[in-house]
């Protein structure tokens, strides 16, 4: 999704058409962001591979000063979410999704 402001300039005038908020709402409502639709979006489960691997950098870098537990790091620093009833780990994407980062510049 890309954000961007937008300028809109009426002509100066005396007379304010009535109805002019329904004529620029229906002119602007393309560019208005839309809430974003869940049913794109799939959960998809961390394999538990992974989760022995964040547990173990967890631990040999001691990372309990920065976070206060092993769910904050996954939670804070992977984004990932844990299921309360089967305590795993996952995460959700749209696996439609074409653009997943952006760029500035060029090569």
């Amino acid at each position: 999704m890309t954000n961007f402001s937008l300028l809109v300039k009426v002509a100066k005038c005396d007379y304010v058409p009535e109805g002019l908020d329904i004529i620029l709402n229906k002119m602007l409502s393309p560019y208005k962001i839309q809430p974003i639709n869940q049913e794109y979006f799939k959960h998809y489960v961390v394999n538990e591979k992974e989760v022995l691997k964040c547990k173990k950098i967890f631990t040999d870098f001691n990372l309990k000063y920065l976070f206060h537990n092993f769910e904050h790091y996954m939670e804070d620093h992977f984004k990932y979410i844990k299921d309360q009833k089967t305590n795993n780990f996952s995460y959700r994407k749209n696996p439609n999704g074409k653009f997943s980062y952006y760029q500035i510049g060029g090569r």
